[in-house]
This record gives structure tokens, sequence and C-alpha cells, in this order.
């Protein structure tokens, strides 16, 4: 388990206490909140975007998606998904796909959702996909300092059911075995898993569905 030094750094300048949360190595967030036994919707993920206007982190609950549309409506910026190669050598004190949400740590423009102003506890990748960080909600938009927000994101089954042709009704999800417990958990990525199981009349879509709700 290791804490990116910028990481500290950053905690340390703010005088913002926090504790460490030691899981398994998992390969996603939405993995690690149900690794760490942690709601998905307080755990805070990174999504790097890029323009011709360099690089913006955008900060949203493990939950969700970005909305780029919503995005672009805000910001007026066509941003696109980075790539990890590309952002190797901006956070080299961090593995490939864990990078914490602390964009002033990396001296990167930031854009906080909405979903995560008014969470009593926050938590995110300390860096190396077996740890994640908790503080107080109060603190981490303290860390979050002067970043830009607005509503940036959409649960990821909403998407789902979008490109479900809107097939995935109330009570359908209901019908589904074990769905209430995932929801209620929100782990999105189990509920695709349930979904592709017993979802027949979406067949041959479900892949679309379980690379939206990653």
């Amino acid at each position: 388990m290791t804490i990116a030094a910028s990481v500290t750094d950053h905690l340390s300048r703010e005088g913002v206490p926090y504790e460490v949360i030691t899981h398994e190595h998992t390969r996603d967030s939405n993995h690690s909140a149900e690794a760490a036994h942690i709601p998905g919707n307080q755990l805070a993920k990174c999504v790097m975007l890029e323009d011709g206007n360099g690089y913006l982190m955008a900060v949203v609950p493990a939950t969700h998606k970005v909305d780029l549309g919503a995005v672009h409506r805000q910001l007026n910026r066509k941003l696109a998904l980075a790539t990890e190669r590309e952002l190797a050598g901006l956070f080299k004190d961090c593995d490939p796909g864990a990078i914490p949400p602390l964009g002033r740590a990396y001296g990167m423009e930031t854009i906080l959702d909405d979903g995560l102003n008014c969470s009593r506890d926050v938590y995110f990748e300390a860096g190396d996909h077996e740890a994640l960080v908790h503080v107080k909600g109060k603190d981490f938009l303290r860390l979050m300092g002067n970043a830009l927000r607005g509503e940036i994101s959409h649960p990821a089954m909403q998407r789902a059911n979008e490109l479900l042709g809107g097939c995935m009704t109330d009570a359908s999800v209901v019908e589904i075995a074990g769905a209430a417990h995932f929801m209620m958990s929100t782990h999105a990525a189990e509920v695709a898993r349930l979904i592709a199981e017993h979802v027949t009349r979406a067949e041959g879509r479900l892949t679309m569905v379980a690379a939206a709700c990653r």
C-alpha cells in the first residue's frame, strides 16, 4: 500500500485529516468500493479529458459516467477521454488507472460533479489500486479548492437503460435476482452482470451495457 507523494503533500498543505483504507488489488473504482465495503456514490473517481487546450480532470462519483455533452455545454470545450499512455508522464507517482481526483495536487484544471458536493464522507484512490483515502466531505471540498462545479455526470444504470432502448423498466429491474442489493450499494459492474444474465430481450446489445457500466 502506497499513497502517492503528491497526495500526502497536498493533504499536509491543506491540514486535512485522513484515514487510509487498504483493500485487495482491484482494476477500477467500482471494484475498489466493493472491496473496501463503502458506498460507490461516496467514492470520487477521476476521469481525464483532453482537447486542443490541454487536459481537464473531471471528478464524479464512481457510480456515474461523465456526460461529455454536459461538460461541453458548460465549458464550450469539445473534450474527449485521454488515454492512459498519455497520462503516465503527468501522474508519475501513480499506477495507471489509479489517479487520485485531486487536480490541485498535480496542477491540473478540475471540474467537480455536483453529486459530490453534499457527501458527508468521501473516499478516493490513493494511487496504487490497493488503498483508498477517506476524508470528511467538507474537507474534500477544501481539497478541491476553486475547481469548477457542475452537473456533469449521470448514473451508469441510466446510460445502460438508454443503450437498451428503454426496455429496463422499474419493474424489470426489481425482478432481476439480487439486483436490489446491488442497486442499494450502487455496484454498477455487478448490476451490468445481472442484466447480462437475466435480460434476454436485449440480447446482442449487452456488451454495450457492460462497457457503459464499468
